[in-house]
């Protein structure tokens, strides 16, 4: 397998994170979505392994705990997996050990596992003092941590620095989407919006919509048929994601789709996994051509 070979911008968040954690123990790093986090981890996760350090990396979903399995091994090393279906290894964070943990796992195995001196937590927006992100940093306060995430701040609107109660003692930024998509690393986004989007007048609550508000909202029979009908005009037959408000909007729409006879398919946390990840796989097969869902195709999910 030919070494992976990071890109200058990657290259250098590397730089800057290495200069970070010489003067704090938690550093947050930034990178927008598709700037290839995963890549940086694994690089991050080769480097301390190299130097004995025992590396914990921490997600909370299927699809992440696998990706990241993945990119762990694509960087030569061979991960613990602290997950559900997965068995506890004696040796898993031993000696210079990699283990790739499920955050609800690894908080019910506190006492089992050794402490790590390096905890890197991909999707850091989550990490708040009392969840059970923070019980995970909290039960190994000696060890270094890195966040990873493309929006550094959580869902109340504020940042995860000490000064505003979180644990991040530096941030490191790389660079912006709109300089990725100026230098041909990010394609170039085009927008089409649906005129009622702008009238709706939908409620915000803490900087979010209220999302059963537009569940009702873009469920609307003219909305539904917008999406389907503009698909068919300007996308297909390639493929597309519907990101949707609800479980029950993504099932509407992906039975709308198939009405129009489009292989269409939606996904929610009740999926079981192997589906999950049949369906997921079937927008590079051309199984699926649009695949709906409410919170599971989103955060961190590689789909190339």
């Amino acid at each position: 397998m030919a070494p992976i070979v990071l890109r200058d911008y990657q290259q250098q968040l590397l730089t800057d994170l290495r200069a970070a954690l010489k003067v704090h123990r938690r550093v947050c790093a930034v990178m927008p979505t598709g700037a290839g986090k995963g890549q940086t981890i694994g690089a991050i996760v080769q480097g301390a392994a190299s130097k004995g350090r025992r590396v914990l990396v921490l997600a909370h979903r299927a699809e992440l705990i696998d990706q990241l399995t993945a990119t762990v091994r694509a960087w030569g090393l061979e991960p613990g997996v602290i997950a559900p279906g997965h068995q506890l290894q004696r040796h898993q964070l031993q000696g210079s050990g990699v283990a790739v943990g499920s955050v609800q796992t690894v908080v019910r195995r506190l006492a089992l596992l050794p402490a790590p001196d390096l905890i890197i937590q991909d999707e850091a927006h989550h990490l708040v003092p009392g969840n059970v992100w923070g019980r995970v940093i909290n039960a190994w306060p000696e060890a270094h941590l890195i966040g990873k995430t493309a929006t550094p701040e959580r869902l109340d609107g504020k940042g995860l620095g000490v000064e505003a109660g979180g644990y991040f003692e530096a941030l490191v930024l790389g660079p912006s989407a709109a300089w990725l998509v100026e230098q041909g690393w990010l394609a170039k986004p085009r927008v089409f919006s649906w005129p009622g989007a702008r009238n709706s007048k939908l409620r915000r609550h803490m900087g979010d919509f209220d999302l059963e508000e537009a569940a009702r909202a873009y469920g609307e029979r003219a909305a539904i048929g917008d999406a389907v009908s503009h698909y068919q005009r300007r996308l297909h037959p390639g493929t597309a994601i519907c990101f949707c408000c609800t479980t029950r909007h993504a099932e509407q729409m992906a039975a709308a789709f198939r009405t129009a006879g489009i292989r269409a398919a939606s996904v929610s946390g009740s999926t079981p996994a192997e589906e999950r990840k049949r369906l997921i796989a079937g927008l590079a097969t051309g199984e699926v051509e649009v695949l709906s869902s409410c919170m599971i195709i989103s955060e961190g999910t590689d789909i190339p």
